[in-house]
């Protein structure tokens, strides 16, 4: 089987680009790189009310639903440290506030803002305790590989390519082998 010169260096343009790191084959890079996402920019105020003595009530579970004890619960209010308390062994914990307001409160890498609210003032929508999943941001299974992609275009189609060059470079150097003979 004899292979022309041209498809030779078909295949060995193909697998350089197989082998060369993604960012040579992207398009380049911007002067300044896009921010990561920031949980605080991206928060919901949740409605929460404060037991009878003045106490917030709460849980810190992680991304399964499980109980995390002896995690930090932080409570600030424009940047200030109000109270913090720690979670018991069950995940629960309560921090004392002296009165209602909006606050941040910070527990296992998470951030959530609220909105906390004495018993008779508190709308009928306030929850009774807080829900903390810790960890950060819960990733589901619908990034998957279309998230990749958008993320690595050049690199998808240099392999989208290379899979149909080679082939197609193959099957016509045996083509050329069949009429030559």
């Amino acid at each position: 089987m004899k292979i022309s010169r041209g498809s030779k260096i078909a295949v060995v343009l193909a697998a350089l680009a197989q082998v060369l790191p993604c960012q040579a084959t992207s398009a380049a890079p911007t002067s300044t790189p896009p921010a990561a996402p920031s949980l605080r920019s991206a928060t919901v105020i949740g409605d929460v009310t404060l037991r009878p003595d003045g106490r917030l009530q709460g849980i810190v579970v992680d991304a399964s639903g499980l109980p995390l004890p002896n995690i930090r619960v932080d409570v600030t209010q424009s940047s200030s440290l109000i109270a913090y308390s720690v979670s018991n062994e069950r995940g629960q914990f309560t921090v004392p506030i002296t009165r209602g307001g909006v606050y941040q409160i910070e527990a296992g890498g998470s951030f959530v803002v609220c909105r906390l609210w004495s018993a008779p003032a508190a709308p009928p929508s306030a929850r009774p305790e807080l829900l903390i999943v810790a960890g950060g941001a819960t990733l589901r299974g619908q990034a998957g590989m279309y998230n990749w992609i958008s993320e690595h275009p050049w690199c998808f189609y240099t392999v989208l390519a290379t899979a149909i060059v080679v082939p197609v470079v193959i099957i016509s150097s045996n083509h050329d082998d069949d009429s030559s003979s």
